[in-house]
Parts: C-alpha cells; structure tokens; sequence
C-alpha cells in the first residue's frame, strides 16, 4: 500500500485549513455566551480573553499553512485594507506602548486586524459558514435572554432582569441588532445562499480512503473467488467512482426562528438604539429585495407627488424620533449634555485628540468644568460619571482627532460604491472542483453572482446596523458586537478588491527564495511575536484573577486581606483606571492613606470620577490636609453637581474642623437641593445637616 507523500502533505494542509475555520466558525458562534466568574468584570473579560487566546491559536494554523504552501496563499490588498492598516498603525505609533500591551481593549482591537487580515484570504463559502454562525450566536443568546424573562436563569444586573450573557441590557440588544439583518438576509435571500456541506479536507480524505481501500481490494482479493462487478472483472476506485450528492441546508426556516427569537426579547430591552439600527437595516434590505427605490421613482414621477412624499415621510420620521426621545427622555437629555462636553473637548484638540482610551481619561474633568462655569445649568439633573460617549463617532474624533478618524469615514463612503463583480463567469469556491457546477455559473441576479450578491448586502446591512447602532450607543467597547462589523468588512472588501498571489507583490524575489527564506524568516517572527504575547497576556488574565479575588474580599469588608491581592495586580493593571480606583479605595478603608493618595492621584489620570475624589478627600482629611480634602470634594462634586454624598463629605469636614459657618450653608444648600431620586441614604443625609444647623 503505497501512497504519494504530497497526498499526505495535501491532507494535512487541508487538515490544517479545516482547523483554523472551524475555530473561526465556533468563535462567532459561542463568543457572547462566554462568562468567566473568577475573572473581573468577568462577562466582558472573559469573552476578551477566550477570543484573545482563540485568534493566537488561529494565528498559529495559519503560519503553519503558510509555511507549508507558501506559493498559494494569496495576499488581498485593496484601498479598504490600507485605509484599515494605517487606522491600527496610527493608534500604535500616538500612543504609549506599554499602556497599549496592558489594555485588553487594545489587545482585542490587534486580534480584530489578525482576524481580519486571515478572513480576507478565504473563500466566500467560508463567509457563508461564518454568518451561518453568528446566527447560531444570535439564536442562543434569544434563547437565554428569553429563559431569563421567564425566570429560569438569573440576569447578570441587580436591576435588570434580562441581560443574556452581557453586563446589562444596552450590549445584549445591540448585539441582537447586529445579528437580526443576517437573519433576515438569509430569509429574503434564501434563493441566492448556497452552503457547501463539504470542505476540502473533507474531499481530500475521501480520496486518499477510498485509494487505500482500492489498493487492500486489490492485494487481498484479486483472485478469481472475489470481484467487484458483475462480469468478473476488478475495477478501480477511479473507474467506479460515483458522483457525490450535496444536500442544502434549510436555511430559510433556520432563519426564521432565529428572527422570531430574537423579536421576543428585543422589546423587552427598551433599547432605543437597537430598535432604530434594525429598523434602518431592515429597511435597506427589504429596499434591496424588492426594489424599493426604482418603485418609489417609477411611482413618484412628478415634483409634486415627490415633493408630498418627502414631506409625508418626514413628518413620519419626526414623530417616531420624538416618539423615542420621550420614552426615556431623561436619558435621552444626559446624552446631549455628554454631545454637548465632548465638543469641548473636539475644540481644543482637534486634529490629533486625546490619544487612545482618551475619553475616559478627561472627560469627567471636563464635565467638572462645564457645571463650574455653569452652576445652576438645567442639566445638572441628567449628569453623571460617564466614560462613554455614547456616540461612537463623537468618541473617536475625540480620541483620534480628525486625522485618525478620516481613514475609517473613507472606508464607511467605500463600502457602499457600486459592485462591480470580478469574475461572474469563473466563480470557483474551496472544494468544489468535484461537485456540481450548479452553483457555480449560472446562480445571477442582475448579471451579478447571486452568493457574490447576497454576501455584499448582508455585510452592508450589518455595518449599517453597527454605525445606527453606534450613534446611541458605544458599540466599540463590546468585542461580540465588533466581531460582526469585522466580518462584514472582510467580505465587502474581499468582493470589492482585486486578488492577487503574493509573489505578484514582490517580482524581484524569485520562488524559491520566497520558500526558502522569506516565508521561514516571517513564521519563525510571528511565532515569537505570539510566544511573547502570550505570556504576556497570561500574566494579565492573572491580574484579572487577584483583582476579582481582592473585589469579593472588599465587599465583604475584609479590607485589610484583599490588599495583597491588589498590590500583586498593580504592576500589570497600572494604567487601568477600573483597578486605580477600587485599590485606591480599598487602602483608604484600610486606612493606608499615604498608599491611598499615591494610588488615587494616579488613578486621576486614567478614570477620573467622583469615587476616586470622595476617596482622596478622606484620606487628605484623615492625613490632617484639610485644604486638600476640601479641593478634592469640591471637585467630586463639580463631577456631577446632582449627587449629595461629595458635598455632605464637604459639610462634615468643616464641622469636624471648626468651620462652622462654611459648614452651615454647606448643610443648607443640601437641604435646598433637589433630589434626582428620593433613597434613604439621602433622608440619612438630610437628618445630619439639620443637626449641624441646629447645633
């Protein structure tokens, strides 16, 4: 039995191509169910690390690949892919790099790019299976948020009852927003999806087996007792081979339950902003299915039925927008004032901003700002501490300037120019030479290859989704929600990019350089590359595990015991505002206060916030710096002038330091104000001021 050894090299590079989809396939499906407790913050840093981990392996498949057939991996580099490139080049070379390497933020974004760029070299039967899998992503989480409605499942919120596997309902029904026009594309578009069943590992496995059987036949039955066919003859594999059959999935029915899972729980939400991102995809694809525009034109033919339409159609627009702004008007306000300080911010750095993370670090200092100058401002009611935009445009020109955010506002103007398809004529998918050219040649809509098609305007749909989506919201702080704008973006800009080989890019090397050198030379550098990273994020997760260790020991007011677990966390979690400010607080309980200050002031410059000022004043005032405790307060509570607990700080220090008629006023403007939302802690307060007034 003898078999070629490149059949059994051929195998194992379709082997190793098969391994790295499917981890592909099983991270969009399973990413957002995924929740760690022994980590902090356990059900965003959890799906951080595991999708983290996920792309090093994918990482690891794909050098292998590459160093095994180097001459047929091809690079796929258009205008979207360099626009893309020198958004990440730019975030890197703006910003601290040892801040960067601790900030799982920016360790996600670098997994996005190394997912994206492996996305761009595969087939479009690939991105069939992916969004096959972002559906199942969708349909789980539907399930599990509607067991949590029900009862059978606990929320991961004190106050919200339905959160699926997110920290509260925002992320969870924008994460449905994002999935819902891929469900609705495979259900409109059901004609133009064809899944292959098999891959090309699949076929290659089939091949090699059924050569080794026709080989055994032919060593231990090629007597006259044993044949094969009815004439007494032996036949080969290859004379006896019969056509495969190919089964397709249900799709459409597939998708259906997915959409009426996902329209159970999305009402449930009240998630404004998710009603909005799927009303606007929905409407594009049903534009795209059943040709709205050419029929509203046709339709419309003159000025005034266009004049009346347009303007019917706004005041439909204006009603359902007000409809929305006064469900959750008071949230809504908060929002604009956020608008309204970030565009302070845009102001004074315009062109290159605040660098990255850049938001969270100055915002609140600049909110401190604004109610200083405006005392007695209406918004005092909708403030609070905010280290999101909710606008993620506004965010990034804030952090990125006009500079940094041009690349990705030609890429968005891109993605929806006129397709124009390559090759309508010659489309050949991974593994299909052996089946069927049904699906190859002849599947059009509009001259266009209907997979080619479908694929282009589900991925726009999606983006469009996620950009709606982000103008309310901060979708870019979720990684299971950017995974969906990241696969769309390789899809559209593998159909509106040319492709090449890689050694049409570099001419001057001829091939057997490029396998002998060039190839070796780049593995064996991303293998090291992902060998540090490695430890690197490894000694991370297990920041994460002494933080969420030293938090639980905090609350149970161990306070003392949970500071060795902070401090082993501090080195890796220095920049991380978060972990400043439970340290800092935590050593103040413990009455560390020197420690606290330090802790506290570095904490400053990464979260701003009312707690780490509340902190700082006590321990000033503990300290015997009474000046600075006072500073510290005020601040605080410039912060969000509608909170009471600053200034009832504030009071109790001028009393305790004889400062009786400052602490008089103080007590009454307390009394005076009005409250946002009635508590007990805030009927605590009153009861104290009309003390220190009456003594």
């Amino acid at each position: 039995m003898i078999l070629y050894r490149n059949e059994y090299i051929q195998l194992i590079f379709k082997l190793v191509s098969f391994l790295m989809i499917l981890l592909i396939v099983i991270l969009c499906a399973v990413l957002s169910s995924i929740s760690l407790d022994s980590l902090m913050n356990g059900t965003q840093s959890g799906k951080s690390f595991v999708f983290i981990w996920g792309v090093g392996l994918i990482s690891v498949l794909a050098i292998i690949k590459l160093w095994m057939r180097p001459l047929q991996i091809s690079v796929n580099i258009g205008i979207i892919d360099f626009l893309l490139s020198i958004f990440v080049l730019y975030i890197i070379a703006t910003n601290s790099k040892v801040e960067l390497f601790h900030s799982l933020l920016f360790l996600e974004l670098i997994g996005l790019a190394i997912l994206y760029i492996i996305l761009r070299q595969q087939d479009k039967q690939v991105f069939v299976w992916i969004f096959i899998a972002i559906i199942v992503g969708g349909l789980i989480q539907s399930i599990y948020g509607n067991l949590q409605l029900w009862g059978y499942f606990p929320s991961h919120h004190g106050i919200f009852k339905m959160t699926g596997s997110f920290f509260n309902p925002g992320p969870y029904a924008g994460y449905l927003a994002i999935v819902f026009p891929v469900s609705l594309g495979f259900y409109l578009f059901d004609k133009s999806i064809i899944v292959l069943p098999y891959h090309s590992f699949f076929l290659k496995c089939t091949s090699i087996v059924e050569k080794t059987v026709a080989q055994l036949k032919r060593k231990l039955f090629e007597t006259h007792f044993f044949y094969n066919n009815s004439r007494g003859e032996f036949t080969t594999a290859t004379q006896d081979k019969s056509s495969m059959h190919i089964s397709y999935f249900p799709m459409k029915s597939f998708a259906l339950i997915s959409l009426i899972s996902m329209c159970l729980v999305l009402p449930a939400s009240r998630s404004r902003a998710a009603w909005l991102a799927i009303l606007v995809s929905s409407l594009y694809l049903f534009s795209v299915k059943y040709q709205f525009y050419k029929q509203i034109k046709l339709y419309f033919n003159n000025l005034t039925k266009r004049i009346l339409f347009v303007g019917v159609l706004f005041m439909l627009m204006t009603i359902f927008v007000g409809a929305l702004y006064f469900m959750k008007k008071g949230s809504a306000d908060g929002r604009l004032l956020i608008g309204k300080v970030s565009i302070e911010m845009i102001k004074d750095k315009p062109i290159w901003g605040y660098g990255y993370d850049g938001f969270k670090r100055n915002y609140m200092d600049y909110q401190a700002k604004f109610f200083t100058d405006n005392p007695n401002s209406e918004e005092i009611l909708v403030a609070g501490d905010s280290n999101y935009a909710f606008n993620e445009p506004i965010q990034l020109i804030v952090e990125y300037g006009f500079i940094g955010t041009l690349p990705l506002i030609i890429v968005g103007l891109l993605l929806f120019k006129r397709y124009k398809p390559r090759d309508s004529k010659n489309i050949q998918y991974e593994g299909a030479s052996n089946i069927s050219n049904s699906f190859q040649s002849d599947q059009y809509t509009n001259g266009e290859p209907r997979l080619n098609w479908f694929l282009l305007h589900i991925s726009r749909a999606v983006i469009l989704s996620f950009f709606v989506f982000s103008l309310f919201s901060y979708p870019l702080q979720i990684l299971p929600i950017k995974i969906c704008p990241v696969v769309a973006l390789a899809v559209a800009a593998s159909l509106l990019n040319e492709k090449r080989k890689l050694v049409d890019y570099i001419p001057i090397i001829n091939q057997k350089y490029l396998r002998s050198v060039l190839v070796p030379t780049i593995s064996l550098g991303c293998f090291y590359l992902l060998w540090f990273s490695g430890g690197r994020l490894l000694s991370i997760q297990k920041a994460y595990i002494h933080w969420k260790n030293a938090f639980d020991l905090y609350n149970y007011g161990i306070y003392d015991d949970c500071l060795s677990d902070y401090k082993k966390a501090y080195p890796i979690l220095n920049a991380n505002g978060d972990f400043l400010t439970n340290y800092g607080k935590a050593l103040s309980m413990a009455e560390k206060y020197s420690d606290a200050v330090l802790v506290l002031q570095r904490a400053t410059l990464f979260y701003p916030n009312i707690v780490v000022y509340t902190a700082l004043g006590d321990s000033y005032k503990m300290l015997k710096q009474p000046k600075q405790a006072e500073k510290a307060y005020m601040f605080g509570w410039y912060m969000n002038p509608s909170r009471f607990y600053p200034k009832y700080l504030l009071a109790k220090l001028f009393d305790e330091t004889g400062q009786k008629a400052k602490a008089i006023q103080m007590a009454k403007e307390l009394l005076e104000k009005e409250v946002k939302i009635e508590s007990t802690a805030i009927q605590e307060i009153r009861d104290e001021m009309k003390k220190i007034i009456n003594d």
